[in-house]
Parts: structure tokens; sequence; C-alpha cells
């Protein structure tokens, strides 16, 4: 049987959690995504020790 590669597209809609405030005082801008099976919300926890005001984080699944 000869292999054959294609294509497919589709729209998803998914949510994030945004942790700290982005501001002027902001040096990492952080986007984590992870893998299905984990809320955002709670994977986001594990950023909580970074600076708050230096560190604004992004999580979200794929």
């Amino acid at each position: 049987m000869e292999l054959k590669e294609k294509q497919i597209s589709y729209t998803a809609t998914n949510t994030y959690c945004a942790l700290n405030i982005l501001s002027e005082k902001t040096k990492n801008v952080w986007i984590v995504f992870h893998g299905i099976g984990f809320l955002s919300r709670y994977f986001i926890k594990y950023f909580n020790e970074l600076p708050k005001e230096e560190n604004y984080i992004n999580v979200s699944s794929i």
C-alpha cells in the first residue's frame, strides 16, 4: 500500500489564562502551551514563584 500525505484544516476555539499585568516593568513575556488533560488554570500555578512585575505569562493547551 502506498503512503499518501494529505492535509486537513480546521478552526478551534480554546481558553487561556494570563498571570500578572503587562506593563512597562515587564521584562519577560511567556507564551506557554501544555498538553491536553491539564487545565490552564491549574498549570499556570507553576509560574507563581516568578517575580510578578517582571513576568507576564499566558498559558493555553494545544
